[in-house]
């Protein structure tokens, strides 16, 4: 009975922190792959890296009057093992990570 609970703990503190993760927003917008690995490189920093899009494709993303904000993302190299992210100072304002 201890190892169900145990289970069933994991399961809801997981689903709770990728829903904390991704609140409040509505869209996330990459090149072409598929949208778990979109997803889970983008958000949760985990799997292979995607192709990046142009500068200037996201600049006109962000610029669009129905986008209030946007955080630029960009993952490959590593420093001693950890990824090294490349962004601006909007994801440290809006991503949450608890």
């Amino acid at each position: 009975m201890l190892l169900l609970t145990g289970v069933d703990k994991l399961r809801n503190d997981a689903r709770e922190g990728f829903f904390n993760t991704v609140s409040g927003t509505d869209l996330i917008v990459g090149a072409r792959s598929g949208s778990l690995p979109l997803l889970l490189y983008s958000v949760f920093n985990i799997g292979q890296p995607t192709n990046n899009i142009r500068w200037s494709s996201y600049q006109q993303i962000a610029n669009h009057d129905q986008v209030a904000w946007s955080i630029p993302i960009t993952l490959g190299d590593s420093h001693r093992g950890f990824r090294v992210v490349g962004t601006t100072d909007a994801y440290f304002e809006h991503y949450r990570f608890w």
